[in-house]
């Protein structure tokens, strides 16, 4: 598997070329189609099953070179998003309050097994 893209990532609203309208719903598949087109086999997709129970994709990576790796790196920054926030607003208390040494170290103890998955995932 490659890499994923480099960074910096930014969201935005695909428009028309020509007017900077957003694009309808026929312009939309025709762009999808032909990055499907200009890609190799397989097109993939992030996916979250939502409240009601049904699966639905969030966000299409395409089919290109750097595709899987995209997928995979979007998919982490989401599930691993509200630990990383937890962990390391616990470090700057830890910082702010050094007198709290015992949970402190159970604080990295935590960040350096979330470090760990992250980088094995």
């Amino acid at each position: 598997m490659s890499e994923y893209t480099q960074t910096p990532w930014r969201f935005v609203e695909l428009v028309n070329d020509e007017d900077g309208s957003s694009l309808t719903p026929e312009e939309a598949a025709e762009y999808s189609s032909n990055t499907a087109m200009n890609g190799s086999t397989g097109f993939y997709a992030v996916q979250a099953t939502k409240e009601d129970g049904k699966l639905y994709s969030v966000c299409f990576v395409g089919n290109g070179p750097d595709s899987v790796a995209n997928g995979w790196a979007i998919t982490k920054a989401v599930n691993y998003h509200g630990r990383l926030t937890e962990t390391l607003k616990d470090i700057i208390t830890c910082f702010n309050h050094p007198e709290w040494s015992d949970r402190c170290e159970e604080i990295e103890g935590s960040a350096r097994d979330l470090i760990k998955e992250l980088e094995a995932s």
